[in-house]
């Protein structure tokens, strides 16, 4: 996948279809897997692993800041400058409320 087809897939998750999507695979890995549910689900959604883990293991400045590290990785610089970052502060709210539901499902207890 090349780091432009990456943002469109990203793109997905920040509109409430993706988020509930997203959200309902946590809830899935959480009840099948138990207390090893994170190392599963990153298994399971690798492209997903990265959000996943800034949800629960970061507030949410600390994610958005560590984000950025992890597109201009992924992307490298010039794209990362020209068009990822861009489009993260561009929906930035967008990001946030994705942490927040993703956080709120991750800390939901499992019974």
């Amino acid at each position: 996948m090349t780091p432009q087809q990456e943002i469109e897939y990203y793109k997905f998750f920040l509109t409430q279809g993706g988020r509930e999507w997203v959200i309902g695979k946590i809830a899935e890995a959480k009840t099948t897997y138990g207390a090893q549910w994170l190392a599963e689900f990153k298994r399971d959604y690798p492209i997903l692993a990265d959000l996943v883990d800034l949800a629960a293991n970061y507030e949410p400045d600390a994610a958005f800041s560590q984000l950025h590290k992890i597109v201009e990785n992924k992307t490298g610089s010039f794209l990362a400058t020209y068009v990822a970052k861009p489009f993260l502060e561009a929906n930035r709210a967008e990001v946030y409320k994705l942490h927040s539901e993703l956080k709120a499902e991750i800390d939901r207890p499992r019974f």
